[in-house]
Formats: structure tokens, sequence, C-alpha cells
């Protein structure tokens, strides 16, 4: 068993690892901390990048997206992400709402864009906004917009890899219902959640998860790295630097086509 794309052993049910150790040839991964891990644990591995850090980011141009989605390109964009599905966007949007609203009463003038993930529909996002649906402009790329957008608030998971990729600063938020989150956190072996931090091996950006995740300590989150301040130029260095740890975007070779690589290499040493 040549095992690509790892699961996630080393977040939660860590003993997990000795059935991969016992089963598995190869374990190919994409995370740079993943290596580590499993090289602790005896386990033979290679790391061969991430494909997200291969992607070419979006050619987008600001005034014909503003024009697209019709929006003001003289403001600020702040881009909102709750989530990939309908249980998370349940979850995560009211406090993003509670954000957005605070960051307005206290006089910014911003605009404020929520990519819908291909995973949902439109509408139902619409009738999730309620009222706050005219305040809320809707787009389709994520990676465009975080990209075109001043900061972000990005639900924990695989957008927070594609948002540090854009090398926009932002904040990291989650919130599960109360019982999943106490029966789950017994099992999480993590002091962090974050993929950037993860990556990085410290803190980065910030997280606000659970009951730390308001509207308040989000708009305080953001008033540090909205501004032109040493905070937002700190993050944006560090991000920087795990795009270059997850891969160089010039190579020729991809993550898949490394680990294909590496199987027949560990099928054929003789070659």
């Amino acid at each position: 068993v040549f095992y690509f794309v790892s699961p996630q052993v080393w977040a939660w049910r860590t003993g997990r690892v000795e059935q991969i150790k016992k089963y598995v040839r190869k374990m190919i991964v994409i995370f740079p901390f993943e290596q580590e891990f499993y090289r602790k644990h005896g386990v033979d591995v290679s790391y061969v990048g991430h494909p997200l850090a291969y992607e070419p980011l979006p050619e987008v141009n600001r005034p014909e997206f503003a024009a697209h989605y019709k929006l003001d390109g003289a403001k600020q964009w702040i881009a909102l992400l709750p989530g990939s599905r309908r249980k998370e966007v349940r979850q995560n949007l009211p406090c993003l709402l509670d954000a957005a609203k605070l960051l307005t009463d206290q006089g910014g003038d911003y605009e404020f864009l929520l990519p819908v993930a291909s995973t949902l529909d439109k509408e139902w996002v619409r009738y999730q906004l309620g009222p706050a649906y005219t305040k809320i402009r809707l787009t389709e790329n994520a990676a465009a917009t975080v990209m075109l957008s001043r900061a972000a608030v990005v639900a924990s998971g695989t957008a927070t890899v594609e948002s540090a990729l854009t090398g926009t600063p932002f904040v990291v938020v989650y919130k599960l219902s109360p019982l999943t989150w106490f029966l789950g956190r017994r099992l999480v072996s993590l002091d962090t959640f974050a993929m950037p931090n993860l990556i990085a091996g410290r803190k980065i950006v910030p997280e606000l998860i659970q009951s730390n995740f308001t509207g308040p300590n989000v708009v305080a989150e953001l008033n540090n790295i909205i501004p032109d301040s040493p905070a937002r130029q700190q993050m944006q260095a560090d991000l920087r630097q795990v795009r270059e740890k997850l891969g160089d975007p010039s190579s020729k070779e991809e993550p898949a086509v490394r680990a294909a690589r590496e199987i027949l290499a560990s099928l054929n040493p003789s070659q």
C-alpha cells in the first residue's frame, strides 16, 4: 500500500499511526510537518509538496471584478468565508455578520464579500444571510476574492491553505455545536488548528475557535491587520514563507507526479 495524502492522524486518534505502520509501505504527504510526524513513528515517508501551491494564482483585474459583482472599487474589501458545508455556514455565519456590522458601526467604509463554495447553493446562502444580504456581496471565486481583499475571515479547513497562498492577511475562525466540541476536543492532540500555523510551526495567523469566536474578537483581530501596520507586514512575510514551504510553483513536477515517481522508485529500487 502506498498512501498519497495522509489522514489527519497527527491531529486526532494518533494511535492509528500503528495501523499505518503495519499496512502502509510508504506514506506520501503534502504538508511538511507530516514528514517529521511519520519519521518519529518509524513510518517510511516522503514529502512532495501541496497541490494548491502549484496552481497559479488567479489572473484577476480588480476593476473588472468590481464591475462584475457591482462592487465599489474605491472601498477596501473584506472577504468572509464561513465554510463549504451547510452546517459550517449555519455555525459560523452569524458571528461573521456580527463582525461586519460592528466594523461598519465603527465607521469603517468597507465592502463585504462572501465567496459561495461550489458545494453550496447560492440561493440557500442568500436565505441564510437574511436582511444582511443587501450588505454582503456574493462572489464565486474564493481565491480571487481573498486575493483582491484587504483582509479576510476564513473558516478553518482547506480554505485557510488557499487563503495563505494568496498572501492576504486573514483571521481563522471556527465554531461547532457545544456537544461536538466537548466530545471532539478530548480526541484532538493539537494546541493550534489553523493549517498555516501548523505549516509554519508557530502562530502566524490568529485563531478564534468556539467561545473565542465572537464578532468583537473578530473585529479586534481585523483592526490589527487592515491598516498598514507592523502586524500586517509581519503576517504577509510569514505567509510568503508558508507558500515557500508548500512547494516550488516553478517546478515542472507537480506533487502527484512526484508521488508517482516515489512509488515507482520503491517498486523498482534497482532502476
